[in-house]
């Protein structure tokens, strides 16, 4: 027989070799970009192409003893990089949720609870608590739980966000037909983030709000057991109820809400997605509406991670990016500056005046118009390198996922808008400053900024509907087109005989009144009969002059007072 040692040592090395150099790690340390988790695409399975056919189970930790196992009894493994995550799709609902309290229990459970020694009866029944910052995020983190359980066999609950909390609103306790007088409820408005694999189907957002209603209503009480414990404020809690937001009826308002003419000053406000991801910035288009009048756009916000100190930059030009992708110098830098970012729940505004910091100038926001009746303007906003986050990892700008485009295509929806206003999606960018090579690795799209835009819906007033720019110019007065009723009053035959000015004591005679400049002479013929000769005329017919000394030369217009016994009036004299 052969001697088959040397084969027996050669499958031993040639195994050891597959198993340990040639398959993938169980868990992937390589960096991924930098909007990608990186447990994001953790999925089980019994090899790669299981879990990427099926992502079926998630395994964030990284594993293998996350993964339930197979029918046979085999183990499944946590696969890295999957390939699952970017074949998410997203869904949203958003509607009301109308928790029902014990009134008595849970106004003594409130922080605002008081004796009625404490209270005058007049002052009426003392307010009731609406959820903090902690019981809010409990709130959201039970029912992101209850409907997971519930919808796991058809879709992933990703996030549950609290947007408003009202207690006893009146359309909604009238949508649910609820009129306990021993209740009180508390009513929220609340954005679920589902998100699937489309294997066998696909949901659209009016269906997965029909599931979750569904769950909600099918089984009420186990939300009510499993959230009581979270907190005092729960205790009282005696059932949960869901509505569509279509569902309501609000009553008309006793007095308008605003005037009836909309402001000239608008905000659109691009809604803060509930998992959003974020990078060193996004460049995006904006648009006008098909016959919409030009508007200006007066400042800009945008939202980031980070609560401390950061520096951005804002670029815009006329037109769309896409031909101009990491060509700075095509754009306008309209607004730069170092300011302290608001957290991912606020919105972090550009600074509107120029400012100089350690004697680097920057640049308050600029207003920028968008041409009206479909014109496009792009913007390019992004962090620099100058600040690092808390861990020393870049700051970013966060943006949302595509809303329904394919991962990496070129397909840019609405990400919002409104009468005068659309704001598209774009491409997120990984690098700073942003590369020119478009379809490289620095680019992820499409995304939606996330920010607001303050803007001015007609700014060539008295032109409502100008789609150009500049303005038109408008003159500021025009002629009447018809006379005036009366005419003015005609000016009066004879002059006055006295002057509308009296002349100074310094040129008066110790005579008193204007007649005592003419030699005291009461008879009027006495200036002829009386004096002649140079000095009577000279006597008789002073000249007062202003500004002017004797013997000076001046090339101005001066007044003069020529005063006689007869008359008095002001004339000009020339000098020269």
């Amino acid at each position: 027989m052969p001697d088959l040692s040397s084969v027996y040592l050669a499958i031993i090395a040639t195994s050891f070799f597959v198993n340990n150099y040639y398959n993938p790690p169980l868990v992937c340390t390589a960096q991924l970009l930098p909007d990608d988790p990186t447990y994001a695409d953790f999925y089980c399975g019994w090899d790669w192409e299981e879990a990427n056919a099926k992502c079926e189970y998630h395994c964030p930790s990284g594993l293998d003893s996350d993964c339930p196992l197979l029918s046979n009894g085999r183990k499944r493994r946590c696969i890295a990089a999957a390939g699952c995550f970017s074949r998410f799709q997203k869904v949203y609902w958003t509607g009301y949720i109308h928790l029902s309290f014990d009134k008595e229990q849970h106004l003594a459970n409130t922080n605002n609870a008081v004796t009625n020694e404490e209270v005058p009866a007049e002052a009426g029944p003392p307010a009731l608590d609406l959820m903090t910052e902690e019981e809010t995020e409990a709130f959201e983190s039970s029912f992101q739980d209850y409907l997971f359980e519930a919808l796991k066999e058809q879709i992933q609950i990703s996030a549950v966000t609290v947007q408003e909390q009202e207690y006893n609103r009146p359309c909604v306790a009238a949508a649910i037909e609820a009129d306990d007088p021993t209740s009180t409820a508390l009513d929220m408005e609340i954005r679920i983030l589902g998100e699937y694999i489309p294997i066998d189907g696909s949901f659209t957002d009016d269906q997965f709000g029909e599931e979750i209603l569904n769950s909600v209503w099918a089984d009420p009480e186990s939300f009510v057991n499993a959230i009581k414990n979270a907190s005092s404020f729960f205790e009282a809690l005696t059932g949960i109820s869901a509505i569509e937001e279509d569902s309501l009826v609000e009553s008309p308002s006793s007095s308008p809400s605003e005037s009836p003419t909309r402001s000239y000053d608008q905000t659109l406000d691009i809604r803060i997605d509930p998992r959003p991801t974020g990078s060193y910035g996004i460049v995006f288009n904006v648009k006008t509406p098909p016959g919409g009048n030009s508007i200006l756009l007066t400042s800009m916000s945008f939202v980031t991670l980070h609560e401390g100190k950061l520096e951005y930059e804002i670029y815009s030009k006329l037109g769309p990016f896409e031909r101009f992708v990491g060509r700075t110098n095509m754009f306008d830098l309209v607004a730069s500056g170092q300011t302290t970012g608001m957290g991912p729940k606020a919105y972090t505004r550009a600074l509107e005046e120029d400012t100089v910091v350690n004697g680097v100038q920057y640049v308050g926001f600029k207003p920028v118009h968008v041409l009206g009746d479909r014109g496009q303007r792009s913007f390019y906003i992004s962090m620099t390198k100058t600040f690092l986050a808390d861990d020393g990892s870049p700051i970013p700008i966060l943006f949302s996922y595509p809303i329904s485009g394919t991962e990496g295509e070129r397909e840019y929806e609405v990400v919002a808008s409104n009468e005068e206003l659309e704001v598209y999606e774009g491409d997120g960018v990984l690098e700073y400053p942003w590369p020119k090579e478009k379809d490289g690795i620095y680019y992820r799209r499409p995304r939606g900024f996330i920010g607001s835009f303050d803007y001015d819906r007609s700014p060539c007033l008295p032109n409502t509907n100008f789609t150009g720019w500049p303005c038109p110019y408008v003159p500021q007065t025009r002629p009447t087109k018809i006379p005036t009723k009366n005419p003015t009053n005609a000016p009066r035959k004879n002059p006055t005989t006295k002057p509308t000015m009296q002349p100074s004591e310094a040129d008066t005679n110790s005579d008193s009144g204007p007649e005592a400049k003419t030699n005291n002479n009461a008879d009027p013929e006495a200036e002829t009969n009386n004096n002649s000769g140079p000095e009577a005329e000279t006597n008789n017919n002073s000249t007062l002059k202003v500004g002017v000394g004797e013997k000076e030369i001046s090339n101005a217009v001066t007044g003069s007072w020529k005063i006689t016994n007869k008359s008095y009036c002001c004339g000009l004299a020339l000098l020269m």
